[in-house]
Order: structure tokens, then sequence, then C-alpha cells
């Protein structure tokens, strides 16, 4: 009887000891553990702030928007931090720098690059060109249309009933300016809805270099961006 309870007493006491020293251990990888993330948030967090102020100055930059289609570029538009975009005469270097997989080539010495499609304005409607409505359809058709400022033209005199005899005269624009300024106003009437933030977070919109401040737009739920992004400081452009 003794001997049983001597055992049962030094299994206990075993028991009781290596139970203490696994929850000390584990206790301790438990505090590393802890100890790791929060310096791996730490870090994250000051990159994070330091990027999106990066991004903040690059915003009121000069940023060109590519409209892709079929692995090709449609149209493109240069924007600053003004109201009027900045149409190109010549994108024969930014196609080839594209085919060729070469963002940093279609990009140039502009600061960021946003590439939409047409899926992106899958939402809009008509365009304002010029104070004239234009469906999405007709704009679209536009980009591959060798008359498209005759088109524009004529559909402009569609519009305001003009007499057989009294012409519209087609905008004084090269064919790759015209494209551009189809595609900033389609782009224009899309962020009167919806911001550059908005765009990211939907995926409805690219944006190049990739940054921390992008990839974490572009995972978080919206509701959670405002918590960690200044989403006013990176779209104020």
């Amino acid at each position: 009887m003794v001997s049983a309870l001597l055992l049962t007493g030094i299994f206990l006491a075993i028991t009781i000891l290596l139970g203490y020293l696994a929850f000390k251990k584990i206790f301790k990888i438990a505090n590393t553990v802890f100890t790791v993330i929060m310096l791996a948030l730490t870090i994250v967090s000051i990159w994070l702030y330091f990027d999106s102020n990066s991004i903040r100055d690059k915003m009121v930059e000069e940023k060109i928007f590519i409209l892709e289609h079929d692995n090709g570029i449609y149209a493109a538009f240069v924007h600053k931090d003004t109201p009027a975009p900045i149409v190109l005469k010549d994108l024969s270097a930014e196609r080839e720098a594209f085919a060729n997989g070469d963002r940093d080539g279609v990009r140039g010495e502009r600061a960021l690059l946003f590439k939409a499609t047409r899926s992106t304005f899958q939402n809009i409607e008509v365009v304002n060109v010029d104070n004239y409505t234009l469906t999405k359809d007709w704009v679209f058709n536009q980009f591959t249309n060798e008359n498209a400022r005759q088109d524009y033209a004529d559909e402009v005199k569609s519009i305001l009933g003009l007499p057989i005899g009294q012409e519209v005269t087609p905008p004084d624009v090269t064919a790759e300016e015209f494209r551009g300024m189809l595609f900033a106003a389609l782009v224009n009437d899309y962020l009167a809805e919806n911001t550059i933030i908005d765009a990211i977070n939907n995926g409805e919109i690219d944006v190049y270099p990739k940054s921390i401040t992008f990839w974490v737009i572009g995972i978080l739920p919206k509701s959670l961006l405002k918590y960690v992004v200044d989403t006013e400081d990176v779209s104020g452009a």
C-alpha cells in the first residue's frame, strides 16, 4: 500500500514537473513568436508610412494611363496635377515596350503607370467628350477606326441636328492624339464616380511599379483601408 502510494506520488510529482517545464517552454515559444510578430508589424508599419508618403508625391507628378486590348495598347494619355490631360502624338515606343513585357519602358520618365481595360468601364454607359454625350460602344469603336476624327465630326453634326451642307470640322489633332482624348474622357467619367483607390481595390485598374502601399490597397477590404493607409493622401492627384 505504501509502495503504491509512493509510486503514485512520484509519478504525480514527475507529471507536475514535466507539465511545468512544458508550459514554461510553450510560454517562452509563444512569447518569442509574439515578439517577432510585433517587430514585423512595426517594420511593416514604418515601411508603409514612408512608402505611402512617396506615393502621395508621385500622384502629383506625371502619370501615364494606357488602355490595354488584346495584349496591346489601344490608347494612352499622360496626366499631371492639372485638369487637362496630355495627349501623345506617337505611341510606337510604348507599344513596343508593352509587347515585350517592359513596363518600365512603357512608363518611361513618368512616376506611375496605370493600366485600364474595357472591363474597367463596364458600369459606364455614356461618355462626355467636349460636352457632347456619346455612347461607350461608339467610343470604343473609334479606337480601331482610321476615320475616327471624321466620324466624330459627323456624330457631332447629328447631335446638333445641323442641316445638309453645314459641316462640323474634325478635331485638328493626329489620330493617336484623338484616341488619347477619347480615352481621357472615359477615365474622367470613371473617376467622377470612383477614386483611384477604389479602382485598384476593385481590381479595375492596375498600377506599376508595385509597392507595399498598392499591395495593401489591393488586398484589404475597403472598410479596413482607412485604418491602414491614408487614402486621401494616396489618391490626392
